[in-house]
Parts: structure tokens; sequence; C-alpha cells
């Protein structure tokens, strides 16, 4: 879950988060190093994707963006992507599946796909 405070735009344009997922033991963790405005955006979208399924009864959308849910699948294209570090993260490509709003929709960078 990604909380209110984690949802806030970048105040720098250094703003990270990285992810971590233990799926088994003892295997190595899975790390997606994600830009803090794509963490935003992502979230806001898989929300409102939710909010408007059709196989989500409609008396049971009742949270907010701040309890929203995103799945490990949303940041597949941010796994072990630590060279991205380098970048500031407006210059970062956005990585998000095509249904979230990734570069299939012309989004070179979350930017760009806000003005958009």
């Amino acid at each position: 879950m990604v909380n209110r405070k984690a949802q806030q735009l970048a105040r720098s344009r250094r703003e990270w988060f990285v992810f971590v997922a233990v799926l088994a033991l003892p295997g190595a963790p899975r790390s997606f190093v994600v830009p803090r405005d794509h963490v935003a955006a992502a979230t806001w979208v898989v929300h409102q994707d939710w909010l408007t399924a059709l196989a989500v009864r409609a008396d049971t959308r009742n949270a907010t963006v701040d309890r929203a849910s995103v799945r490990l699948a949303v940041w597949a294209g941010q796994e072990n992507r630590w060279d991205l570090l380098v970048k500031p993260i407006d210059e970062v490509p956005v990585l998000l599946p095509a249904w979230a709003g990734g570069q299939s929709r012309g989004c070179q960078t979350i930017t760009r796909c806000v003005r958009a």
C-alpha cells in the first residue's frame, strides 16, 4: 500500500523509492527503483482503475486513494534499474505498463505525460 505521504510529488529532482519484494526465502529479494513522481502517478491511475472496474462491486468502492494497493506488476519495468539513479527524475523514462500510462501513450517522461 502506498500511503498519502508517499503519494506527494517530489520536492527535488532526486527523490526515489526503492520497493523491495521478498517473495521466497532464502532467495534474493527483488528491488524496484522508482522516481517519486512515478509512484504518485501510478498510484492515482491504479486507484482510478479500481474505482471504475466493472469487476468491483460499486458498494465496495469506498477506499480513498491513500489506501490504494499497487501490485508488483506495475513496477516490473523498474526492476533492478539502479542505473536510473544518476538522472534527475524528470528525465527518467516512464516504465509503467501501457494501461497505466506508460510509453505506449507517448509519455517518454512523467513531465511530458502530465502535460499531454
